[in-house]
């Protein structure tokens, strides 16, 4: 498990002259302290004209200040508004890569009506607890690289994002993302290349969806009591050491 704070600077009335200036500089303080005390990231958001739930309008400041005060948290922007009326797509990737110039960054995206945001040809790469990327708008992931040490690459929040062509060369065995259960593993897995993935999956609600395995074994190893392996038509040349209460079946699909 990891922890984090996250800021929207709520600053109910009675204001007094001072008042936005304090809350910036307690909310500076209290980044420095959760990162002596070992907290996992700090995450700002981007509102405009909102008076009293959140005074946060420029959060790549205020990440650029946290980032000369903290030495190990990670700092994320927790929404940027990708609404043309309010950021230019490239006004959104120059903010974001001179607050992160190291490369390692993520970016929880959301988009007003119908925008819809690209990521083409990037890298991604880092640890980042909750994903490398995500993506709260319709748009496309494509061509990218992702490295690093996070099984979770990319938060497929909302319906309509196109993922193809990337490749996922994270260590861990497994690579998962977070969706809203429109997405299908195998399409994802058909159209990306995984060198070191031995199973993808998506998780929904927090809830482990159906995934695709490199090997029947890697499936059995992912199951739980209850669950049933379908095993594609083919030949198979492999060693398989059955778990006790999983099912292992032929289905008439591709291999899973």
């Amino acid at each position: 498990m990891k922890f984090g704070v996250f800021y929207e600077h709520q600053l109910p009335r009675p204001w007094e002259e001072d008042s936005e200036y304090r809350i910036l500089q307690d909310a500076l303080e209290q980044v420095e302290l959760a990162d002596r005390l070992g907290f996992d990231v700090v995450w700002e958001v981007e509102h405009h004209f909102l008076e009293e739930y959140s005074h946060s309008s420029a959060p790549e400041v205020f990440l650029g200040a946290c980032s000369q005060r903290t030495k190990d948290i990670r700092l994320g922007h927790g929404i940027i508004q990708t609404a043309p009326g309010y950021n230019h797509p490239a006004r959104t990737a120059e903010r974001v890569a001179t607050d992160f110039p190291d490369g390692v960054w993520f970016v929880d995206l959301t988009s007003a009506q119908d925008g819809a945001v690209s990521f083409v040809g990037n890298t991604f790469s880092g640890s980042a607890p909750g994903g490398l990327l995500g993506m709260s708008a319709p748009g496309e992931v494509i061509n990218n690289t992702f490295t690093g040490t996070t099984s979770v690459d990319v938060g497929l929040n909302e319906a309509g994002v196109t993922v193809t062509g990337n490749t996922f060369n994270n260590t861990p065995s497994q690579a998962y993302f977070s969706g809203n259960g429109s997405y299908d593993p195998k399409t994802i897995e058909a159209n990306n290349s995984f060198p070191n993935q031995g199973e993808i999956y998506i998780i929904q609600n927090g809830i482990r969806q159906d995934g695709v395995y490199s090997s029947i074994q890697a499936a059995i190893d992912a199951a739980i009591p209850g669950d049933t392996v379908f095993v594609g038509n083919g030949t198979y040349n492999q060693n398989v050491a059955l778990a006790n209460g999983v099912n292992v079946d032929a289905a008439a699909e591709d291999p899973a």
